[in-house]
């Protein structure tokens, strides 16, 4: 079960015993306009290796997983939200114009 906190974000915790050198990836979803998301952004994301946590603030339509990317990549994240019917699903890091990306490389 989840708990929620004073910033209105549900937290959903899942195993993390055995994982090294976890990062959080930010996703934008826009599948998620209800609480009713949070469970269902949990079960696709949770039954991938190597998430520890999930974190969903709904209002924002944003998702916290905390992972190893060794394990699953952020990528991959975003493709299972996308399968899983929460799409468009895009990593934060994305949203920005094509520009910043190009200026980056």
């Amino acid at each position: 079960a989840g708990k929620k906190s004073e910033r209105g974000m549900i937290a959903l915790d899942g195993k993390g015993e055995g994982m090294e050198d976890l990062q959080e990836t930010t996703m934008l979803v826009g599948g998620i306009c209800c609480p009713n998301e949070v469970h269902t952004v949990n079960a696709i994301v949770k039954g991938l290796p190597g998430v520890a946590s999930v974190t969903v603030n709904v209002t924002m339509k944003t998702v916290y997983v905390t992972h190893d990317p060794k394990m699953t990549p952020s990528e991959k994240i975003v493709q299972a939200l996308n399968r899983g019917g929460m799409g468009p699903a895009k990593l934060k890091d994305e949203v920005g114009s094509e520009a910043e990306k190009d200026d980056a490389e």
